[in-house]
């Protein structure tokens, strides 16, 4: 799993984050509903067919089918903030993490799609990944029906990182307006104000953690507040 977290979610370093402040809770976050989900039937065969496409290297098949924006947009939408800071806080991340995804989906030598879940509302395709050293990574995709035909991801869960793709968002949103002062946090509770309090810490932890300086990682961490 350590390829695929060197991939996007390495990019975006939002599983430290996770383990951090939420550990396993963060395996209960829910997803995005989906407003229109497709049928058992019709998830299956859009998986057989993405799983062809992506061994074929056309991984547009899914990254197409990612309004990112939209996604950013409904996942912070309870959360306070400037209006101003969050609009360019989702086009940033929109951008970023749309190319990042792209490279990350490039570079896994092959896939596997496991079938169609739906264990409620959300339901999702699920895909294994093969990467370069041999390891694995397993992928939800949350799929809606579009009024126009298609279909749109409305969420993401990656195994490795445990994590739903709007939750990482929320956490990404928090730890930039932590950055700019700590006000926001008087209107948030539990991890997600500590987040905002604590940005710069987790900003220096996280440095450490992809320089790979593990003593300064584990003493930056050991000053951190207990949850």
């Amino acid at each position: 799993m350590r390829a695929w977290r060197s991939g996007w979610f390495g990019r975006l370093p939002i599983q430290w984050l996770t383990c951090l402040f939420t550990g396993v809770s963060a395996l209960a976050q829910s997803p995005l509903l989906p407003a229109a989900p497709v049928t058992v039937e019709a998830a299956q065969a859009l998986g057989t067919e993405w799983e062809v496409l992506l061994r074929k290297g056309e991984v547009t098949a899914v990254t197409s089918r990612m309004d990112l924006r939209s996604l950013s947009e409904r996942a912070l939408a309870t959360l306070p903030g400037e209006e101003e800071a969050r609009r360019e806080f989702i086009t940033q991340y929109a951008a970023g993490a749309g190319a990042a995804y792209q490279h990350a989906l490039r570079g896994v030598v092959h896939f596997r799609f496991l079938g169609a879940v739906r264990t409620n509302q959300a339901g999702g395709l699920v895909f294994r990944a093969l990467l370069p050293d041999g390891s694995a990574s397993y992928c939800r995709y949350v799929v809606e029906a579009r009024a126009t035909g298609g279909v749109a991801i409305t969420d993401v869960f990656v195994l490795p990182t445990g994590e739903w793709m709007s939750e990482s968002i929320r956490w990404l949103y928090l730890l930039s307006e932590g950055k700019r002062g700590p006000a926001l946090a008087s209107r948030l509770s539990g991890a997600q104000a500590e987040l905002v309090r604590h940005a710069a810490q987790v900003e220096r932890l996280l440095a450490y953690q992809q320089q790979k300086k593990h003593p300064e990682f584990l003493e930056a961490y050991r000053s951190l507040p207990v949850a």
